[in-house]
């Protein structure tokens, strides 16, 4: 008898599946036997046995070498990918993006931030860092409708925020 565990049970070979774009997130997150992954402007759902798409979203933004976040949101598993665009990455702009994403693949809800890391989920609550050229925040959401419970902005000139 295998230990319950969220990760896929053996027998799990070994697959490959190519992906869109140049910019792949840092690091992929695996919740109730779906894997998730975004790469160039695309959001995937991995069947993990198989190694095949189940489902793909446009992000309009790049990952940004972000890792996605997993959790359940008002008893929906939720995907939380954080992207920004390249010009708001390089310049300090504020291009970016939290989308929210069911475990099928379908737009929950999204949120426009200049966001520099990856999102952390907690408690029904997101932590969400952003930074521009003029100050670094923390942003903490609702991890249902994406909606600001509160913001904090670091203190100094030119600070970043990089993660939550």
């Amino acid at each position: 008898m295998w230990p319950d565990t969220s990760g896929p049970q053996p027998p799990v070979g070994g697959w490959g599946s190519d992906v869109s774009g140049y910019k792949t997130m840092s690091a992929g997150a695996f919740h109730d036997g779906t894997f998730y992954l975004g790469s160039g402007e695309e959001g995937y759902g991995f069947d993990p046995y198989e190694g095949y798409p189940d489902w793909t979203v446009s992000l309009e933004y790049s990952p940004n070498f972000t890792a996605p976040a997993v959790t359940t949101a008002g008893g929906v598993t939720t995907a939380y990918l954080a992207t920004r665009s390249v010009t708001g990455a390089i310049r300090g702009g504020g291009e970016g993006r939290l989308l929210a994403v069911t475990a099928d693949g379908e737009r929950r809800w999204a949120r426009d931030l200049p966001l520099s890391g990856s999102a952390t989920p907690v408690d029904g609550r997101l932590y969400a860092p952003s930074t521009t050229r003029e100050t670094g925040r923390l942003h903490a959401l609702s991890a249902t409708d994406g909606e600001t419970v509160w913001r904090h902005a670091v203190d100094g000139d030119r600070t970043g925020v990089f993660g939550a």
